[in-house]
């Protein structure tokens, strides 16, 4: 006996099945990029916090693009505090080369860093360094956007080791463990420290600043302000301004 298979579904049957077959596929689909499409995207994800502390060498922070990640209790010996973190606008690329971040990255800072620090000619005549990091591209991948502004004191070419739990804020006349002053090899740190010069503010610039500008405002207010024998330097503070410093010998 020939057995006789079974019947086709008729067209009426045929369409519900179908239905079926593509809810199923729809189901067993990866979740992956439908929820990374759905999913709310926090752009300041792994952003540090204002008072965080970081143990930095100098050329860590001068070299280095990514936050530091290591935070660590600011009662221990560390080197510079996080002042904050600001998101960038998504029309700006979030690249170290980019000019535009750039220029973005310097204001925040300088915001961030005022209202933390102090900002100006008490911050020009200080021995504090502002640094600018990026999320890394683990966070990026996450949807980070910041940048993070970082500020740390200077010794003598290196990142001063302390364990104050915050920084002082610089307004007026600088206290003597952040006041900027020189050593023998004319290398910026703490007044506190046997130093050779002192700097004092000179006066505040805004605009493009030269070797010749420079040199021209030192002749002007140095001599009054340092004496004889000072030695002059500038510092950009915002931007497009800059602060003359006027450095005084002392015999310290």
């Amino acid at each position: 006996m020939t057995m006789r298979s079974s019947a086709a579904p008729t067209p009426a049957l045929l369409l519900p099945l179908l239905l079926l077959v593509s809810l199923v596929a729809t189901l067993l689909l990866p979740a992956g990029p439908a929820a990374a499409r759905g999913a709310v995207v926090d752009p300041m994800v792994g952003a540090p916090q204002r008072g965080e502390c970081y143990l930095l060498t100098r050329q860590q922070a001068d070299t280095e693009v990514a936050n530091p990640v290591a935070a660590r209790d600011c009662q221990q010996v560390h080197t510079a505090w996080a002042a904050g973190a600001t998101e960038v606008p998504e029309s700006i690329p979030l690249s170290a080369q980019s000019t535009a971040l750039q220029k973005f990255a310097s204001r925040a800072c300088g915001d961030l860093a005022g209202r933390y620090i102090g900002s100006g000619k008490a911050y020009a005549t200080s021995t504090y360094l502002r640094y600018v990091f990026l999320p890394s591209e683990e966070l990026q991948a996450q949807g980070a956007r910041w940048v993070s502004c970082v500020v740390a004191a200077q010794k003598s070419g290196q990142l001063q080791r302390t364990t104050r739990i915050s920084p002082l804020r610089v307004k007026g006349l600088n206290p003597e463990p952040v006041a900027a002053c020189l050593d023998a090899k004319r290398r910026v740190l703490a007044c506190e420290f046997a130093h050779r010069y002192r700097g004092i503010a000179g006066t505040t610039v805004v605009g493009r600043m030269t070797p010749e500008r420079a040199a021209t405002l030192a002749r002007r207010y140095c001599p009054r302000k340092a004496g004889r024998g000072y030695l002059a330097s500038t510092r950009n503070v915002e931007d497009n301004i800059h602060v003359l410093i006027c450095w005084r010998r002392t015999r310290k």
